[in-house]
């Protein structure tokens, strides 16, 4: 049985499916990454001057506009790690390479957002516990703690469950890799072209 393969192959045919749809993952979580970062930080800049009433033009609105940016913005990074996760483990399969542990708790947070809408929601504590059976084992009542924080937690966690830099070090192993082998095969060319064969 032949060994394990590269990541990706440096021939006039390009890429496959799989390297192509984990690298595309991997780009659009590096940029939500990006962009959850920036609207958190910019929530959180209005709802202090919000609430110490200082600054011009800061409304209430304005502040939940922003929180329902940041919202949307850590519903769709989580999605788009999770597709990520999958795709690495396609890629990994195909090329015969240890597959890389699973984010704890990646699958179980993307099954609560996608299926939010049958839960349980507590208005006071702003949080969507199961309600279903399933939901009891696959989605938020397998998440830590039972529950699916709608609001920030004030920990930096995403949904009170996963951090940016675990997602970070998800889109980090695959780009780091593949940048690797890249650096690995021009060496390899260089060395050709100089030995004169």
């Amino acid at each position: 049985m032949p060994g394990p393969q590269q990541l990706q192959s440096f021939d006039a045919e390009g890429d496959d499916i799989p390297l192509m749809l984990a690298r595309s993952w991997a780009d659009s979580t590096f940029d939500l990454l990006r962009m959850s970062k920036e609207r958190r930080r910019r929530h959180a800049s209005l709802d202090s001057m919000y609430e110490r009433m200082d600054g011009d033009g800061i409304t209430w609105d304005g502040v939940q506009e922003s929180l329902r940016q940041v919202w949307s913005t850590d519903c769709l990074l989580i999605l788009s790690a999770a597709n990520l996760e999958a795709w690495v483990r396609k890629l990994y399969i195909a090329r015969r390479r240890r597959i890389p542990e699973p984010l704890e708790n990646l699958k179980r947070l993307r099954n609560a957002i996608e299926h939010l809408d049958e839960a349980e929601l507590d208005e006071e504590s702003w949080t969507a516990t199961a309600r279903t059976a399933a939901a009891r084992t696959r989605g938020i009542g397998a998440l830590p703690n039972q529950s699916l924080a709608i609001g920030l937690t004030g920990d930096g966690k995403l949904f009170g469950v996963i951090t940016h830099d675990e997602l970070e070090g998800l889109v980090a192993g695959l780009l780091d890799e593949l940048a690797q082998e890249l650096d690995d095969y021009a060496r390899d060319w260089f060395e050709f072209v100089d030995s004169g064969r």
